[in-house]
């Protein structure tokens, strides 16, 4: 019996060294060589898609969760100048994007998990296109309508995803939807038969996506890949740094990039250096907008709505503002304030991209 037990507690020995050899090995080679930008999108893509749909159990969940995440950190921010990135990690650091680089994002993050997605530029009855978004794959064959920019859950009558052809059997899956019905008094164009028809007309322009199929980090604890995903990240924002002038928007760079893989203390911490240190009302305001981001993620509500009320008004011009009260709504309703929630995002007329 002390024999096997012996072999055991030195097998364990044995592994552990082993692992502590692979991983100062692996930790050498990363400092040693320099991350391609591809490459590190796919890294922190496959983190952040894995932690968003952690707890989302069907595909459809999982699909539903990734718009959810997408839609509400990056936005179309006109007083920005919009970088045409097309790395997913970039536009989420930067948090600045317009529907079809929205659906780039969403497309990105649901490869990494195994989803097929493809991108369509919808279409009107003159030809124009005024939207973008993206299509996602079930796993009967179900191509199925995302929309990261208006984030509408469109459902079919037997409740699943809709599809184009749903809609186009059944425009009511749009007119009906309760999003949709609040915003029809402020904007006429989602009373009008032509501009709901986009969403079922044949696009102009697709572009797929193969999702993954073979996951071999599944197994691998989410603490254990998060770790990971910071000590690449920091390599690779040190690799970037020449490229910064201001140290501030080196900062944000950071501290979005921790807050975006789980690191909320140090995401936190350098949100408020930005704040309180740094002379660009712009890169203010993001930092502003990105800490109440993070406050809803820990779920502080009540300590949302008083950062919220306080930034609201402290600027004469915030070009978050609209997204800082659709915040507010959300923050209102989590504690119960449904009534109240609805005056708030009333005063932004139920500006769908805000809510």
């Amino acid at each position: 019996m002390k024999i096997k037990t012996e072999m055991k507690r030195n097998s364990k020995l044995i592994i552990t060294g082993i692992l502590i050899v692979l991983v100062a090995l692996a930790s050498s080679f990363i400092r040693n060589i320099r991350l391609s930008e591809d490459r590190y999108n796919k890294i922190m893509c496959y983190y952040i898609a894995r932690n968003i749909t952690l707890n989302a159990d069907t595909p459809e969940k999982k699909i539903c969760a990734l718009r959810n995440f997408v839609h509400i950190n990056i936005h179309p921010i006109p007083e920005y100048k919009n970088r045409l990135d097309t790395k997913a990690i970039d536009k989420l650091v930067s948090g600045i994007g317009w529907c079809d680089q929205q659906a780039r994002v969403f497309m990105q993050l649901a490869r990494a998990i195994g989803i097929n997605t493809r991108l369509l530029f919808l279409v009107n009855g003159s030809g124009s296109s005024p939207h973008s978004i993206a299509e996602a794959e079930l796993p009967n064959g179900r191509w199925v309508i995302v929309d990261p920019f208006f984030n509408l859950e469109l459902r079919n009558k037997k409740g699943e995803l809709a599809s184009q052809l749903d809609v186009k059997e059944d425009p009511a899956i749009i007119t009906d939807n309760d999003k949709v019905k609040l915003r029809k008094p402020y904007d006429k164009k989602w009373s009008n038969p032509d501009y709901i028809s986009i969403y079922a007309n044949t696009p102009q322009y697709i572009v797929e996506k193969k999702g993954v199929s073979i996951d071999l980090l599944r197994i691998v604890p989410i603490s254990w890949i998060r770790f990971f995903d910071k000590y690449i990240a920091d390599i690779y924002i040190s690799q970037m740094q020449k490229k910064f002038k201001d140290e501030f928007e080196l900062k944000l760079v950071k501290a979005r990039t921790y807050h975006l893989i789980g690191y909320y203390k140090g995401s936190r911490s350098l949100y408020n250096e930005i704040i309180k240190g740094s002379k660009d009302p712009f890169l203010i305001c993001k930092a502003e907008y990105f800490k109440a981001l993070l406050l809803k993620r820990q779920k502080k509500y009540t300590k949302g709505i008083s950062f919220i009320d306080e930034v609201i008004h402290n600027h004469d011009f915030n070009p978050y503002k609209v997204y800082m009260i659709g915040l507010m709504g959300t923050f209102l309703e989590k504690v119960g304030k449904e009534t109240k929630a609805f005056e708030v995002r009333k005063e932004i007329e139920y500006m769908l991209r805000a809510i």
